[in-house]
């Protein structure tokens, strides 16, 4: 009789879209993997170079844990799934991985008795860092999955995966944005792209230093009477060279200083003056 590993995996997907899948500890222990079909399994543990295709839930039930990978849109009908399989859930771990989803996902498996946690992936190339939470034995599964392939494990409070993918969101692609736009500002003055991108970088490498020194005290806004002279020239020069680029600047001034607790005040009055045709 096959003596089944204790680590299994129910994917959806592709293979390639979860970090998870990178770390050795999961490959060398990987047994039973499950897919939409037979042959989606084949195709996972071909990829993977590990573990064995099953055909339904029930070839799960020997596994201790059983990680849990799916797109966003699927993640509902592949958990419905997994609480009508016949399948005893007491004692089991279940990692979730994937997506901005947490362990409250899984509630339904919690209460047919099975520990519950997930995995979220930061991106980070090396060494690779993973956000934790969950019950006890779901994080300390999860950790020993993580840090036995010499990635980070970094426990967050249970339920918290969506702030962490908030924070995340701010630090990458809005964060791109507003880098962007700088660099449109110097390329706005003549700069060609080659000359604008290194500029740009050391401004925000020095913002960031700033910030890690001194988080938000580092956060210095406009706020002397000679401040706000200077940055309304700034807004005034922009407008005239690119006036949706300067509607951009002010509205993200405006929330800077609404988010920081400042009197925006000043801004709003710039604002209505771009609105009423004046500035």
């Amino acid at each position: 009789m096959t003596r089944y590993p204790q680590l299994a995996l129910v994917l959806t997907g592709q293979v390639r879209r979860y970090p998870l899948a990178r770390l050795p500890s999961l490959i060398r222990h990987l047994g039973p993997v499950k897919g939409v079909s037979l042959r989606q399994a084949s195709r996972i543990a071909n990829t993977l170079r590990a573990g064995f295709p099953v055909k339904s839930y029930e070839d799960l039930a020997r596994a201790k844990v059983v990680v849990v990978c799916a797109p966003e849109r699927q993640l509902r009908s592949l958990v419905a799934e997994l609480e009508a399989a016949p399948v005893d859930w007491r004692r089991k771990v279940l990692l979730l991985c994937g997506g901005p989803f947490d362990s409250s996902h899984l509630a339904g498996l919690a209460a047919r008795g099975a520990e519950v946690g997930s995995l979220h992936a930061l991106e980070e190339p090396v060494p690779m860092r993973f956000l934790i939470e969950g019950d006890r034995q779901a994080v300390r599964w999860a950790r020993r999955l993580v840090e036995d392939s010499g990635a980070v494990a970094v426990e967050i409070e249970r339920g918290s995966a969506g702030l962490c993918g908030a924070g995340e969101s701010l630090a990458t692609w809005l964060l791109m944005a507003l880098l962007d736009a700088s660099a449109m500002c110097f390329r706005r003055a003549g700069l060609r792209p080659g000359g604008a991108g290194p500029i740009v970088a050391r401004l925000a490498h020095r913002a960031v230093r700033s910030y890690l020194k001194g988080g938000r005290r580092a956060c210095r806004v406009p706020e002397t009477a000679e401040e706000r002279i200077r940055f309304r020239l700034q807004l005034e020069a922009l407008r005239r060279a690119d006036l949706a680029l300067a509607g951009f600047l002010l509205e993200v001034a405006v929330l800077t200083f609404q988010y920081l607790g400042r009197d925006s005040g000043w801004l709003r009055e710039l604002a209505l003056e771009r609105a009423a045709g004046r500035g």
